[in-house]
């Protein structure tokens, strides 16, 4: 801050100088000429003592008035300049147009840079949330409409009838399933918009996270039995969080769920809490792309494994620990596993 109002004064004194000089120079031009370029001194001062009668002095006082004014004018142009560009793209940024920058660094004044360099990040910002908007719509619109589809048209063949007994059984199982998947990606969706409109997490109270793990392990017993993995729990240690129930098992629910969908059969899956956090480690991999991507709405890393979800459910579980002031770690340091840990604040 002391630098800052350094810099400012240190412009402003300049300027003052300047004008002074500006002043001065045209003071001593003015009495060269009316002296005929003889600087007599005492013709000077009788010259000062007659200024109200002299027309010619006040002519050159005016021309030297209007040359600083101009001068200062022009002065205060160029220091404004780069604050008329930033204005100027403001406009443009309200109707629409993302993406444009300013120039960084044209500016004198300090705050005029870490301006310059604010409206920058905001329009970068500005360009990102559209294009991950507009993804948004789509990926939506595709997730919401492939179960429809496949549900309609598996309809219709049942409906035309001549089918094997076997061939009715698979349809309709798939009719089921479809179903089911479009009801999971209602009810994800409700529950993505409930959270990300929330400010201050209701209903907080004492959460043993452990607890809530083995709960919804036991919720996912058929999966995980009929996957034949084998299970390494970490759970004895009570995990005490402040926190909404709700949302945490939502959460856990989720995170298992995905290691669920990417476990290989006949591995093993750890889930357990060390310290503040509780970690579901599973066998895989993820490339660089897939951990920057993990977390968006939509993103599925595996194209084959579309059918088991709706690559919202990450979201939810940042979401839910933005809400709890903690965060979701990914770590894939060891090589063919992937472990996801929910980190929450040391408590009180």
């Amino acid at each position: 801050m002391a630098r800052k109002q350094h810099e400012l004064v240190t412009q402003l004194t300049l300027y003052a100088a300047i004008m002074m000089a500006i002043l001065i120079i045209g003071f001593f031009v003015s009495l060269l000429i009316l002296t005929h370029g003889g600087l007599d001194f005492s013709l000077i001062l009788n010259l000062i003592s007659q200024l109200a009668y002299w027309e010619w002095l006040d002519f050159f006082v005016l021309l030297v008035f209007i040359i600083v004014v101009v001068l200062f004018s022009f002065m205060i142009r160029v220091r404004l300049k780069p604050l008329l560009e930033i204005n100027e793209g403001m406009k443009q940024l309200a109707t629409g147009k993302f993406g444009l920058e300013c120039k960084e660094g044209t500016g004198n004044i300090i705050e005029i840079r870490e301006l310059q360099h604010s409206f920058n990040l905001l329009s970068r910002e500005l360009e990102k949330k559209t294009v991950l908007s507009n993804d948004f719509i789509d990926n939506f619109s595709h997730e919401f409409k492939t179960p429809i589809v496949s549900i309609a048209g598996f309809a219709k063949i049942l409906e035309e009838g001549d089918l094997s007994a076997d061939k009715e059984k698979q349809y309709l199982r798939i009719i089921a399933e479809e179903s089911t998947r479009l009801s999971d990606l209602s009810q994800n969706m409700l529950l993505l918009s409930r959270i990300e409109n929330t400010v201050i997490l209701p209903e907080r109270k004492a959460c043993d996270v452990s607890e809530i793990a083995r709960r919804e392990l036991l919720l996912l017993q058929p999966q995980w039995e009929a996957r034949h993995l084998e299970l390494d729990l970490g759970l004895d240690d009570e995990l005490i969080v402040s926190g909404n129930e709700g949302l945490l098992k939502e959460a856990i629910l989720n995170l298992l769920t995905n290691a669920l969908k990417f476990a290989p059969d006949y591995s093993v899956l750890a889930v357990g809490t060390v310290g503040n956090s509780c970690y579901v480690t599973n066998e895989g991999s993820l490339t660089e792309d897939e951990q920057e991507h993990v977390f968006d709405k939509f993103y599925q890393s595996d194209a084959s494994h579309t059918s088991q979800g709706n690559g919202i459910g990450l979201s939810i579980v940042s979401r839910v620990m933005q809400l709890h002031g903690g965060s979701i770690l990914l770590d894939c340091s060891r090589e063919g596993y992937v472990k996801f840990s929910l980190v929450f604040p040391e408590q009180k």
